[in-house]
């Protein structure tokens, strides 16, 4: 490469090492010559080639030989696509079977409740009188057996209250209707309280035949509760 500046014979010798163009835009030199700035390498030296494994690099340690990044790519994870169910033969028999087991439960169930309505169903005999009266005394005994087991270590609080109240109701009814009073209809009230040497009156009114309809009261009390429990028993023709 040769260049004649301002007409004279003298040549400028091509430059033996490797140009870095840093400003692609024409600078005036200090002689006048219109000149590109640039950078020039230091020669290459054989130790330098073998320390860098054969690749030239520059002063300022930039790596010349690399194109590109040696980075691996992510491989995106492959997504299966969902296999279609097919049921199997045991899974359909299994599943027959619970069904015949659902449906004989609710059959014993509903014929159960049919039977039970069935008793509660009397015909009129348009008596008006009873076979066998109310047994007043027999069903006190039961009332106070009742309280006495419940309410003799129970210690009150309002939460557990409502639910003893509630137990107490269900068993006395059931405890009266195994006496066998035929056609008598049993109502029980119960009511607990904390005893703190309070005062305390219960009442109740009805509309009924006196002649054959009846009630039973049975009180319990000790250092913790007092108990009130009452039994009406209503005969229907």
């Amino acid at each position: 490469m040769s260049h004649k500046p301002n007409g004279t014979n003298e040549k400028i010798p091509a430059l033996q090492s490797r140009r870095h163009s840093m400003n692609p835009l024409p600078n005036k030199g200090k002689q006048g010559l219109v000149t590109r700035r640039e950078m020039t390498l230091p020669p290459i030296q054989p130790g330098h080639m073998a320390a860098s494994g054969g690749r030239r690099t520059s002063t300022y340690g930039h790596n010349m030989g690399r194109r590109g990044s040696r980075m691996p790519k992510k491989q995106e994870p492959k997504v299966e696509e969902p296999k279609p169910y097919a049921p199997s033969l045991i899974g359909i028999l299994a599943s027959k079977r619970f069904a015949k087991r659902i449906g004989a439960k609710f059959a014993q169930r509903r014929a159960e409740r049919a039977a039970a309505l069935a008793a509660r169903k009397k015909e009129p005999t348009y008596r008006l009188e009873p076979k066998e009266n109310f047994d007043f005394k027999a069903t006190k005994e039961v009332v106070d057996a009742i309280l006495q087991e419940r309410l003799a270590t129970y210690k009150y609080t309002p939460k557990l209250a409502v639910i003893m109240s509630r137990v107490l109701t269900e068993e006395v009814r059931n405890e009266v209707k195994k006496l066998g009073f035929d056609r008598y209809k049993i109502i029980v009230h119960v009511t607990i309280g904390e005893n703190k040497a309070q005062d305390m009156r219960i009442t109740s009114r009805c509309v009924w035949d006196p002649s054959v309809d009846t009630f039973v009261t049975s009180n319990f009390q000790n250092s913790e509760v007092f108990c009130t429990t009452t039994v009406y028993a209503v005969y229907f023709s």
